[in-house]
Parts: C-alpha cells; structure tokens; sequence
C-alpha cells in the first residue's frame, strides 16, 4: 500500500485515518489525497498532544466531508495544527490558521519521479523550479496557488538536467548545470528557456548542486563532482570554471550554497569536511576544515544565509545545523538529535525575512515528517509535524521563499502530489510585551458572537485593514499594528480571493500565546444591519 494516502470509510460515521506502510485498506479502497476535494469546518480549542498526535484531534472538531464531484480541483489546502518539537523536548502546539502547510496539487500537469532539483524567486514573484527528470521549468504562483510548466524539450531532452538555482540580477533564473552541457535560464518576462553551452570548458556528469549569486553579480555553481567551481556571467552569458583541484579532490564534495553578508559564496559540505568558500573579488577558492565537528558522510544538503550574516546548512544525515560564521570563518554544530535522527531528514533551506517572522531559515523536508525551522536569534531548532498531509519519503528537494513570506518547497517524489507551501507562525513572545488595545469594552461574549453593532467600525486605522485593503491571516494585523485588539478584520482568501469580516483572537492582555496566538473566527452572525 502506497504511504501518503487517506482512506475513505463508508460505514457511519465517516472518518479518515493516515496510512502506514504496515495499515491494512479497511473497507473500501483508498482515494489518492490528490485526488481528493476535502472541506473541513472546525473550530480549534486547547489540546493537550504527545508528539506525533494526529494534528486534527480538538474540541468540537467537525467531522471531515468529501465532495467527490470536485476530484479535478486543482488546490488541495491541508491544514495541519503544527504540533511542534523543539530541540529540547518541548512540545508546541500551534494553531492551523498560522503554521501550516499547503499542498497545491500538481499531479494532472506532471506525475513523475525526480522531478525537480532546487528552486529560486523570479524577478516577478513567482517561484521557478529546476528541472532534473521534468521535460519543461516548474512555474509556481504564490499569488494565486497556480503551477505551469514551461515546456524546454525543444531545447535539451534528457534526465538529471540541472541540480539548483539562483536568481540573477536582471530577474532571470539561472540552473546550476548537473548533466546538462549547459547553463539554463528561465526568462520570467516571456517565459522563455535559453541554454547557454557550456561543453568547451566542461563535459562530465554530475558537474554542480547548488547555486546563489555572488556579491559581483555572477552565480556561482557548488561543486558536486566538478574539479573547479563554475561561475556564470548572466550579464554577458560568460561561463568559467575555477579549478581547485590543488585544494580538494573527492566527488560529492558540496550540495547547496548561499552568498554570505561580506558577498562571498558558502558551499554547504555533502562529503567533504570543510565548508567551501568562494570570494569573487579574486576568484580566490578556500576550504575551511570542519572535521573536529563532523566527519561524516552525506552531512548537509542546502544552504541560506540568517539574518545575522551567518550561513546555516540544512542537516541530511548530520544529526544538527550546521552553521558557518563569515565574519571568522568559524562553524558549528547546533545539535537536533533529541528532536529528529531520521536518514536524508532535509534538503533545501530557505530564508524567511519580515517583522515577526524575520531571520529564521526553514529546512525542506526530504525524509522528515516535518518542516525544520532554526531560529539564529537564540540559535534552537523545531519540528512542524506534516505527517497528516504527506507521508512519504524522498519529499521535497529545494526551498524558495515567496514575496509574501511563505516558504515554498520543490515538490520531488511521484507520491509528492503537490507543491509544498508553508507558513512560519511569529515566534512565542513577539507580541507577549506588547498592551492590547481595549475593543467593544463591556459587551463580553455577545461580540465573540458577532454581534459588534456597539464596537467602532475599525479596531485599527482604517488605512492598514479595510475591505479594500484586507489582510492575509491574523498575524498581519499584529506585524502592522502590534497593539490590535481581539475584533473582526477583514481578509482576502489566498486562493479564492473572496474578502470577508473573520474575528481575531490575539491572546488578550496578556499577549500572544502558544495556543490562543492568533485565531480566526468567523462572527456566527453578521450582516448590513452590523457595524462593517
């Protein structure tokens, strides 16, 4: 039985339950979740979990409902409640109107194995995928959860294309070349792919894993198997590459990089026991010796730069973070075995930037049943458990951050029916400090009802959050007004697009907190004759 499925039951009353490798199918056949078109209506209350409790179990939660007319429906949101593990054994339970994770289904434009290897933000917001199995660039729209492929076969046609991205100056992506003879580039403007040869200065396979753009411009190419580190020129479409062969010899040497704060570029170490460094003021190359730390094989796939200057590796078989100062060249290890020791756990990482939710790096799931979240502010680790949406191994390869600050993984396995989408929630005492402002004083429970005739039209500046200026999710009302009383805002569905009054409950004076953080709730009564 395949893993990453649910299983409809037919005898009353209807239920679902996440298969395992060792489940037996139970009544009727399993429906593919792809497949499947779920509406769930639930409101969340205080749970008290073990890790790797099913993330649907809560107080009047009710019952999950199938519309099978809607199998072709493009967009399947799965709302996981984020039951958190941290690095020191500590569970969080997290709300799934704010950390959760999204699978926008992709499987009736591309239902294939190995399909695409690293990602990168077009100049234009969208999200572009590096081909490797795939005949065409993976397009991902954040703004609508819409996914296109750019067909490229009249252009290259073969497996193992490119392995990474990067995102050029002028806006383009450029593919880091694996067996490819050619840099790749994806032009947003037109949607045009363009392959620049290569093969007079390099032919081999499995030549790079990963790319970022250096401090001059150029993007720069981690070594894999190469002899040298390829660099590119998207300005002039030049490519070198610059041996360091008197430096380090092996194959499988680094898989990920990132360009630092002083514009050099970090390669995350797969095999090698150094941290690569390339600086492209002198297309100089050195090895910074990590062996006293770790020595291992297969140690970190993917790399992205904290908001405090420091580069951070997404751990693969290494069991902790792997964390490299430019500012000395020193690294260490944040250790993570007491929250994940699971083989092939991550690969990809990328930066999340913003007013809460700034500086940390999320880690693309690979094997892991879950996202991996490092925060470089006090440098600990967490585990937002996605089991319940996807179970299966070999997930996601590669992780781009979108505009609007959701992270957004490269979808990998023939199981990973989807593009992976996922929201960081703001960290436990963002707004712990922060006074609420006192909203429809008095009324008590008529207003969590809906009935707000007696509260003021707006709860915060009408120019931060109207019906013609609505938010996201909650969490944006406190990034621009921190003091936000618990009231009704206005919202614009991610997918739909559908504007509509949801109630925000913040915490109360006491600020934010884990499980009343930030809730939206819809006034069970509301209309014309009510304050809108």
């Amino acid at each position: 039985m395949a893993v990453g499925f649910l299983e409809l039951f037919s005898s009353p009353p209807p239920r679902t339950r996440r298969l395992t490798p060792t489940t037996k199918p139970s009544l009727t056949p399993p429906i593919p979740s792809h497949r499947l078109n779920t509406h769930t209506t639930r409101r969340t209350s205080l749970v008290v979990m073990k890790p790797r409790a099913s993330a649907f179990a809560a107080r009047q939660s009710s019952l999950m409902k199938f519309n099978l007319h809607s199998l072709l429906l493009a967009a399947v949101v799965i709302c996981v409640s984020g039951i958190v593990t941290s690095a020191t054994g500590t569970d969080q339970l997290y709300e799934s109107s704010e950390s959760y994770f999204e699978s926008v289904d992709i499987f009736s434009t591309i239902a294939m194995n190995d399909k695409f290897k690293g990602a990168a933000t077009a100049g234009d917001g969208r999200v572009v995928f590096a081909p490797y199995k795939a005949d065409g660039v993976g397009v991902f729209d954040p703004r609508n959860n819409s996914f296109t492929m750019v067909d490229t076969r009249s252009t290259i046609d073969m497996d193992h294309q490119f392995f990474g991205a990067a995102t050029a100056s002028d806006g383009r992506v450029v593919f880091a070349p694996y067996k490819a003879d050619g840099v790749g580039m994806f032009d947003p403007t037109d949607d045009s792919f363009t392959l620049v040869d290569i093969s007079s200065t390099i032919t081999m396979d499995n030549k790079f894993a990963g790319a970022a753009t250096a401090g001059d411009g150029r993007v720069v190419f981690a070594p894999w198997v190469a002899g040298g580190v390829g660099v590119f020129d998207p300005r002039d479409d030049n490519f070198t590459l610059v041996d360091i062969s008197s430096t380090i010899t092996m194959n499988y040497k680094f898989a990920g990089a990132a360009t630092a704060s002083d514009g050099r570029v970090v390669f995350a170490p797969y095999h090698a026991n150094g941290v690569g460094v390339f600086d492209p003021t002198n297309d100089t190359f050195n090895l910074v010796d990590i062996s006293g730390t770790i020595s291992t094989s297969d140690k970190f796939v993917g790399a992205a730069t904290a908001s405090d200057g420091r580069v951070v590796f997404a751990p693969y078989h290494a069991n902790g973070v792997g964390v490299f100062d430019p500012t000395n060249d020193t690294f260490t290890m944040v250790d993570i075995s007491g929250t994940i020791t699971t083989g092939g756990k991550f690969q990809g990482a990328a930066y999340v930037p913003g007013t809460r939710r700034d500086g940390r790096v999320v880690f693309a799931p690979h094997n892991a049943d879950g996202v991996g979240v490092f925060d470089p502010a006090d440098d600990s680790f967490a585990l937002f458990d996605i089991s319940d949406a996807i179970d299966t191994n070999y997930k996601f390869v590669g992780a781009a951050t979108a505009d609007d600050g959701r992270v957004v993984f490269v979808p990998h396995n023939y199981y990973t029916f989807g593009v992976g989408v996922f929201t960081l929630p703001p960290r436990a005492n963002d707004y712990a400090s922060v006074p609420k402002s006192v909203f429809c004083d008095g009324q008590g429970p008529a207003d969590r009802m809906g009935f707000d005739m007696g509260c003021p039209a707006y709860a915060i500046p009408y120019a931060l959050n109207s019906k013609s200026n609505p938010a996201t999710e909650c969490v944006d009302i406190l990034d621009q007004y921190p003091s936000a009383p618990d009231a009704p805002y206005w919202f614009k569905h991610r997918v739909t697009h559908v504007v509509a009054r949801k109630w925000c409950a913040f915490g109360g004076p006491m600020g934010v907190r884990y499980v009343l953080r930030v809730s939206q709730i819809p006034p069970t009564v509301y209309g014309p004759s009510l304050t809108v």
